[in-house]
């Protein structure tokens, strides 16, 4: 009897690792955690269905397996730096003098905006009649 090769539990495994690099992309590059963390454990979840149908139908288990490794030290991976990313951000606290002082600031240009338009209007209104 011959051993059949098979190749069933591969593309899962492959989708997987695709999808962990495209969390880490989403992660790193466009800076979503979240969104990146989803994909990872997607990914974790797509390389675990694989290397179980690799299991089963006597597929490419060793690299299944590698690939199972890789998509949940990945996926673990992003999660805690999404968790940490909430401790890593700044707020910035702006006294409420100041605060106040920029408001009457914005306000006072506006209305000089405001009055330089209407003179505008005024000399426009001027040239037609």
């Amino acid at each position: 009897m011959s051993k059949e090769n098979t190749s069933q539990g591969f593309g899962l495994a492959l989708t997987g690792f695709a999808l962990l690099a495209g969390a880490f992309f989403v992660t790193f590059y466009l800076k979503q955690c979240i969104f990146g963390s989803i994909i990872a454990v997607i990914s974790a979840v797509l390389a675990t269905a694989g290397f179980i149908e690799a299991r089963r139908a006597g597929g490419p288990r060793k690299f299944t397996l590698s690939i199972l490794i890789i998509t949940w030290l990945g996926a673990i991976f992003s999660i805690i730096w999404t968790v940490s990313g909430s401790t890593r951000t700044e707020t910035i606290n702006i006294p409420v003098e100041e605060e106040r002082i920029i408001q009457e600031e914005t306000e006072v240009d506006k209305e000089k905006k405001l009055e330089e338009l209407e003179e505008k209007m005024e000399e426009l209104e001027g040239k037609e009649e």
